[in-house]
């Protein structure tokens, strides 16, 4: 009897190890797979992150102009820059010239209710700069520490229809040299790329 007890008991704990060893192989492939698609997951993004076009700010120019009027504006622009591997596509600029009574309140302004003409749009190739329109300021309404310069650029990429989003907020200063002559400086205050 002694003899059957163990002879249906060796075949039972061999199964029991066997199911064990079934349950443990399924536990650690499982969690190996959902390793796996969290590294692949990384991978795609880190992956489609290096592709994808960036566009950001470079550069502003300005320039004091004179009209034959004798009336002087402050032309002004942006240049943005695809520092990305891809194209950007359907981009988009706006910029904008604001005056305000302090410095406080310039650099407190949020341009959010800012859109762009949805009838022009263009591409920039990676490595390639873009100036924005350029901007007229009537020199009679700029305040110098308190007038703002703002350019936003809006585009997608070729890998998704992702829209993405850069901008710059621009305290504009003046200095006299002489009753006619002025430098002016800018200094970035906002810049933000997504």
């Amino acid at each position: 009897m002694d003899e059957m007890i163990f002879g249906v008991q060796l075949p039972l704990a061999i199964s029991i190890a066997g199911a064990a060893v079934a349950a443990t192989s399924l536990f650690v492939a499982g969690f190996s797979s959902l390793t796996s698609l969290r590294d692949l997951r990384h991978s795609r993004r880190t992956s489609y992150t290096q592709l994808r076009p960036w566009v950001c700010y470079e550069e502003t120019g300005i320039e004091l102009i004179t009209e034959a009027s004798g009336q002087r504006h402050l032309a002004f622009y942006v240049r943005w820059k695809n520092a990305g591997s891809t194209p950007a596509r359907a981009v988009q600029l706006i910029l904008l010239g604001m005056a305000f009574s302090t410095a406080e309140e310039a650099t407190g302004h949020a341009f959010e209710a800012v859109s762009v003409d949805p009838d022009l749009r263009g591409i920039i190739g990676p490595g390639i700069s873009l100036n924005s329109p350029t901007g007229t300021f009537r020199l009679q309404d700029f305040r110098s520490d308190s007038t703002i310069f703002y350019s936003k650029v809006t585009y997608k990429d070729i890998l998704s229809e992702e829209t993405h989003e850069s901008e710059v907020k621009l305290l504009v200063r003046s200095q006299n040299k002489s009753s006619t002559e002025s430098t002016f400086f800018y200094q970035v205050i906002h810049s933000i790329g997504t």
